[in-house]
């Protein structure tokens, strides 16, 4: 169990340095997303505040657990446990929750991605099949033409064959 926890943990910590190369993103059409095209598309949105709120979350949690250690250590002339627990606190979580607000605006910026992939792929479409209704209506209309062109030389052999068999009177 210690081994597991121990691997997880080097996992985790070789991730969050950015050690390890980044899952590739696809999208729908299984095409890959670049880091390029990610990093246009994204924001710094939830970074600023999941690095604000984490902070100031983390900041009270630590500062609670202070005054838990500072009323153990009967020491009412030094508050350096109070505080100290509270930055650390406050750093901790500050760099935690940063993280994760920046994997959330990746996510955010792949999943726009997405969506712009996938409106121009419908535009296209839209437009191939607009284009294939007026080549099949274009071919209907040129079959009309042939028909009719087809009736006429029709008629006019009819009307060759009629000639030469009635010859012209004098």
């Amino acid at each position: 169990m210690k081994s597991q926890l121990l691997f997880a943990a080097f996992v985790l910590g070789l991730f969050s340095a950015g050690c390890v190369k980044r899952i590739p993103a696809y999208d729908e059409a299984r095409k890959p997303i670049s880091e390029r095209e990610i990093s246009h598309h994204k924001s710094n949105k939830n970074l600023l505040f999941y690095t604000l709120g984490g902070g100031s979350l983390s900041f009270g949690t630590g500062f609670f657990i202070g005054t838990l250690v500072d009323r153990g250590l009967d020491d009412d002339r030094n508050d350096a446990a109070l505080w100290g627990t509270a930055a650390a606190g406050a750093v901790i979580g500050s760099v935690i929750f940063a993280r994760q607000g920046s994997i959330k605006d990746r996510n955010q910026a792949i999943e726009t991605i997405k969506e712009i992939r996938k409106e121009k792929a419908a535009k296209r479409l839209t437009e191939i099949k607009s284009r294939r209704k007026k080549m099949e209506k274009e071919r209907k209309s040129l079959e009309e033409i042939r028909k009719q062109q087809e009736a006429e030389r029709e008629r006019l052999k009819e009307k060759i064959e009629k000639k030469k068999k009635d010859p012209p009177i004098r």
